[in-house]
């Protein structure tokens, strides 16, 4: 299921950090975890988080902000011109968890920033957005940086080689990574896994060149690494539960940071 916020700015001077994506990301997974009891029980009780399994089935897309939008104020500084600005956030939960996500949100505040600069939203609305129509094929468009790493080790420290999705082996690892999400999910799916078998179609085909995005991302030390992504559209042929897991928790890696989050295009 998937959710718009709308902010509305808190004062007139709103300048935050060009790199925004994991500070939003912190505060979706504070609020999701701390924000309500019953909630957090609902999560246990279905499965989707215990006390040494965090939720992490969901996605979120950057910053969508109409005119007149923003202008660039320093070097990794952006000034929100805009009256309003959104966010979608995407979960893979029943329906059963509307009514928590509607509330959880609502009136929440997002502060983004540093000790440079800070910009304070207001959530004014919590929408649901309708599910799209899944098929075998379908055209998307990420709205957030779609992350894929093939990694290696040097002694005990892994190394990570981000991928573009021109690379020959980008498709191989995007489904590797998706049915990797679905075999460690399948439980909380209601499909079995029997339904992937070798007749399954998996096809994909980038349709747009991809611009790269290099995000830091903090973790619990504060200690940062930097993660990179791409934003294009591109055509997936799957079977339809897969569709709908990357549609909803995302596509790729990180996507609770921040990444792999898409919206639907009309087929081309």
């Amino acid at each position: 299921m998937r959710f718009n916020l709308t902010f509305i700015p808190d004062n007139k001077e709103q300048l935050i950090p060009i790199n925004y994506q994991n500070e939003i990301a912190s505060w979706i997974n504070k609020i999701l975890h701390t924000g309500n009891d019953d909630f957090a029980k609902w999560l246990h009780d279905k499965g989707y988080m215990s006390e040494n399994k965090p939720f992490e089935l969901f996605t979120l897309s950057n910053l969508i902000i109409p005119a007149p939008g923003f202008r660039l104020a320093e070097e990794d500084r952006m000034e929100i011109l805009a009256n309003e600005v959104y966010v979608e956030i995407s979960f893979q939960l029943e329906e059963g968890a509307e009514s928590f996500i509607t509330s959880l949100f609502q009136e929440q505040t997002c502060i983004l920033g540093d000790k440079k600069s800070q910009g304070s939203f207001l959530v004014k609305e919590v929408t649901r957005k309708p599910a799209p129509k899944f098929q075998e094929t379908m055209t998307f468009r990420a709205i957030s940086p779609i992350c894929l790493a093939d990694s290696s080790y040097s002694g005990d420290k892994k190394i990570a080689k981000y991928l573009s999705p021109t690379d020959t082996r980008f498709e191989e690892i995007f489904f590797d990574n998706l049915l990797g999400k679905f075999m460690a999910n399948q439980n909380l799916l209601s499909v079995s896994p029997d339904m992937l078998n070798e007749e399954s179609v998996f096809r994909f085909l980038k349709l747009s060149e991809a611009r790269s995005r290099l995000v830091p991302l903090k973790n619990a030390e504060e200690q940062e690494t930097k993660v990179r992504g791409f934003l294009f559209d591109f055509k997936l042929t799957a079977p339809i539960p897969l569709l709908k897991l990357g549609y909803n928790a995302g596509f790729g890696e990180n996507s609770s940071n921040g990444f792999g989050c898409v919206s639907v295009m009309k087929s081309l």
